[in-house]
């Protein structure tokens, strides 16, 4: 049992299970979680939706040409002579349409082309010729529901609000997959820095063990020191198998996270570079408030409630919708003639519709109102929330920049106790439990002290993230070079 717990210590590192990568630092393993991460993916995608029906929005109000063409054949029974016992009529239609945002109504230029084949002992009815053809121009107007250009471009300013929306969604969501890789991969740098910590108690403990066996045998020692020994030896290899399944666990997270394999062997490259920063926190508030994507969001969010409203509204008034249309018509036996203008023709219509006793209209309306007003309230308690966030950030910041302060002059002092006790352990000065406690001291400050450093990385990238700043995994600090922006609008 002793042989397989010794082997499983100095072994964990060097046995390759599978190929993997070997070595990675923080830039590569974001990266890596923006290619592979499927929930980045995904925001992508819905970024590309929104997009996409914007652009249907707006092609709505482009030109479009409709064409159709059709065949038709009939049979007549019974038929005077064999001549005249069938037809075939062809025609080919087409309308140029455009809807038109600024009234709400649309205009359409269209032409019919008709291609009699028929027996010419058969006449059809107002028929003179085999060749027949009608072009105009048709205008279509709405005078109370669906007119003006408010209403109208109602829809195409939800879209685009709504694929403003996709874009603050997918940069939150690589802001926030930044900072959750940063969080696991500073979580596994702590561990792997534990595990060196546990690793030079180990071989403190039995060297130790071997010296006070020794001076057991010089008669300078008791047995309980050497029992003593093994027994903070025995704490060691014990703390040591359990800081490997930390570290080996918060590695499975960090490649779970970015979707990569990872060798028994790899390395994890962080060179921290300490500089704590001073700032003041209401400047940090503000700065939040004015640069929160969220609140971006909300804020789009209410206009499009805003606008909802503005179109509940129009579907309650009655349809009076005004039509107007010229057109010409021209027969003819030849292909020629059917261009030459014999009739002229000039319609107006206008018609008025309104359905009583539906009140559906209405309670869209309300529920439009209710709509707006939870989303101001939202919006409301999403800045207090904000406000919140960022003063805990802040604190947690600020606390762990003391600690670190603390702790380094702390890791100074156990070194030098510990060397202190070293010299007065060899010279007989002081007991060996004094000499263990020394060592105890030490270990548990450093790892105190690597593991408050790595928290201070994550809380330092957490409050970025709280105050509303694209985050930078190679310039992890408050005061940059470059200016302050967020995603351009939609256009």
């Amino acid at each position: 049992m002793f042989l397989f717990v010794m082997i499983l210590i100095t072994g964990n590192h060097c046995l390759s299970i599978e190929p993997g990568i070997d070595s990675l630092t923080l830039v590569q393993a974001v990266d890596m979680g923006l290619k592979n991460n499927y929930s980045y993916q995904n925001a992508g995608l819905d970024l590309r939706s929104a997009r996409s029906l914007l652009r249907e929005e707006l092609d709505s109000f482009s030109f479009r040409l409709n064409t159709s063409a059709d065949s038709i054949y009939r049979r007549f029974e019974p038929a005077e002579t064999a001549d005249d016992s069938e037809i075939n009529r062809h025609t080919i239609d087409l309308e140029l349409q455009r809807k038109l945002m600024i009234t709400g109504g649309s205009m359409a230029l269209f032409t019919s082309l008709h291609h009699d084949d028929n027996s010419p002992l058969y006449n059809l009815p107002d028929d003179d010729g085999d060749y027949a053809n009608s072009y105009g121009i048709r205008l279509y107007q709405p005078l109370l529901k669906g007119a003006g250009y408010k209403v109208n471009r109602a829809p195409v300013q939800i879209s685009r609000l709504t694929a403003q929306n996709a874009l603050y969604d997918f940069e939150l969501a690589q802001r926030a997959l930044i900072v959750r890789i940063i969080d696991l991969y500073y979580s596994a740098v702590k561990a792997e820095r534990l595990v060196e910590v546990t690793e030079l108690g180990v071989e403190e403990a039995r060297t130790h063990v071997i010296q006070t066996k020794i001076k057991l045998e010089e008669g300078l020692v008791a047995q309980i020191d050497v029992s003593q020994a093994e027994l903070q030896l025995s704490r060691q290899e014990n703390a040591l198998i359990n800081t490997l399944q930390t570290y080996h666990t918060a590695l499975d997270n960090l490649a779970t996270e970015i979707d990569a394999v990872f060798s028994e062997t790899i390395q994890l490259s962080a060179e921290i570079d300490y500089q704590p920063e001073t700032f003041i926190i209401d400047e940090l508030v503000q700065e939040a408030i004015n640069h929160r994507l969220e609140i971006f969001k909300y804020r789009n969010r209410l206009e499009t409630r805003k606008l909802s409203m503005m179109t509940s509204a129009d579907d309650r008034l009655p349809s009076l919708d005004l039509s107007l249309e010229t057109s010409f018509d021209a027969e003819g036996s030849e292909f020629e003639d059917s261009f030459r203008n014999e009739d002229r023709e000039f319609r107006v219509e206008m018609g008025l519709s309104y359905t009583f006793g539906d009140r559906s209209s209405k309670e869209r309306y309300l529920r439009s109102v209710i709509q707006k007003e939870r989303t101001e309230n939202e919006l409301a308690l999403l800045m207090d929330q904000i406000v919140q966030e960022v003063k805990l950030a802040a604190r947690r910041y600020e606390s762990l920049k003391k600690s670190l302060e603390i702790l380094e002059q702390s890791v100074e002092l156990a070194e030098y106790t510990l060397s202190l006790s070293n010299d007065s352990y060899a010279a007989g000065l002081i007991r060996n439990t004094d000499l263990l406690k020394a060592q105890d001291d030490l270990l548990r400050t450093k790892s105190d002290y690597f593991s408050t450093l790595m928290d201070f990385e994550i809380a330092k990238a957490r409050l970025l993230l709280v105050v509303g700043r694209p985050l930078d995994p190679e310039n992890l600090t408050f005061f940059r070079t470059d200016t302050m922006t967020h995603p351009e609008n939609i256009n």
